[in-house]
């Protein structure tokens, strides 16, 4: 449970700082900022005027290479065990906790999820975290999403999405432990129709 609460937490805090934040860019960790750190974020936060919340999406230019790129595309057609893709935001946000609470039932079970692409390149081992995260409301406040990991036929950063970009990934669900916590993931994932 304790695990479960921390990955809720950082992605609240990250969907804070994209969703409610304005003029943001550069690439920190999925935020949408150029800070790199908890002690920076803090800070930065701390500095800062009150956010302005707006309900209008930001506009994202799409990645030609990943849009039409050569790499093999997961058609709506493959054989799917849990279709994120199809539920309600709600919905989706649902499943995506059960599977929090339960990983157990669900590994090696393919799983397509649609949302928001963000990406992560922690500094100090140099691990790329790529994931898909689905808004429960237009401020972004409140988020749920999975890690996923292309096949080695997606090459980064020219068969990668642009941060912020709408994605559908199909992928073998996974966990994995860093550290002392556990994560999900989508391993073997591929773009998807």
């Amino acid at each position: 449970m304790r695990k479960w609460f921390g990955f809720i937490l950082c992605l609240v805090m990250a969907a804070a700082l994209t969703g409610c934040g304005k003029g943001n860019s550069g690439s920190g960790h999925g935020t949408g900022t150029t800070m790199t750190s908890v002690s920076d974020v803090l800070k930065g936060g701390m500095t800062k005027e009150e956010p302005t919340v707006t309900t209008e999406a930001p506009t994202v230019k799409a990645n030609p290479v990943w849009e039409s790129g050569s790499a093999t595309v997961a058609s709506k057609s493959d054989s799917v065990d849990v279709d994120l893709s199809g539920m309600s935001v709600e919905m989706a946000c649902s499943e995506i906790s059960r599977m929090w609470e339960t990983p157990e039932e669900y590994k090696g079970k393919t799983i397509r999820i649609s949302g928001e692409y963000s990406g992560y390149v922690d500094p100090t081992t140099n691990n790329r975290y790529d994931n898909c995260i689905v808004y429960v409301d237009p401020t972004g406040c409140c988020t749920y999403g999975i890690e996923f990991v292309l096949t080695d036929e997606y090459k980064y950063p020219e068969y990668y999405p642009d941060e912020g970009a709408t994605v559908c990934v199909v992928g073998v669900f996974d966990t994995y432990m860093e550290g002392e916590y556990e994560y999900l993931t989508l391993r073997n994932a591929q773009k998807a129709n």
